[in-house]
């Protein structure tokens, strides 16, 4: 059984969560043996753990931040967006957006200016000269890697609607 806990932060919402007992992991192949990892860290967020969430916080709230996997391997954030996001990177994290309904554009790269740290890895704020753009809407799904540029931007009156499953980079082994 898992109790959330709600949180607000600004216009973002973050839900913290206390797992119960873990359950014992299925068998994984590795090098020709079974191996039994002993806590599950597969994730599972589903359709109405996310409308409730949402449900939960004001209209004018940008999106829910959902508790990071159990493996610290990626981070969920459900959006709801009617106005751009400030143009960002992460050094270690890729972001994979699903966008579920509105349309838009993700600008990415170009020339940065402006930029401040917010923290180790993470850049925000300035603009984008030159940058690329890509339309968006329900259904499509984009990749930014760790390290580009960009902005979300929603377009029209609707809200832009999506999920970015942020994915934690791995790092290069070292070489001999």
């Amino acid at each position: 059984m898992s109790q959330r806990l709600a949180l607000a932060c600004g216009t973002c919402v973050l839900l913290s969560s206390s797992a119960g007992p873990a359950q014992s992991g299925a068998s994984a192949s590795q090098g020709g043996r079974a191996r039994r990892s002993a806590v599950s860290v597969v994730d599972r967020i589903g359709p109405d753990e996310i409308e409730a969430a949402l449900a939960r916080v004001a209209p004018n709230t940008r999106g829910v931040v959902f508790p990071g996997t159990r493996d610290g391997g990626a981070q969920y954030v459900f959006n709801r967006r009617t106005t751009q996001t400030d143009v960002e990177a992460h050094a270690d994290w890729d972001d994979v957006l699903i966008f579920q309904a509105g349309w838009g554009s993700v600008y990415s790269g170009g020339i940065w200016q402006n930029a401040r740290t917010i923290y180790q890895g993470e850049r925000r704020g300035g603009s984008l000269s030159n940058p690329n753009a890509l339309a968006v809407g329900p259904g499509d799904v984009v990749r930014i890697p760790a390290g580009e540029p960009h902005r979300i931007v929603p377009l029209g009156d609707a809200p832009l609607v999506y999920l970015v499953v942020k994915v934690l980079r791995a790092k290069s082994a070292a070489k001999d």
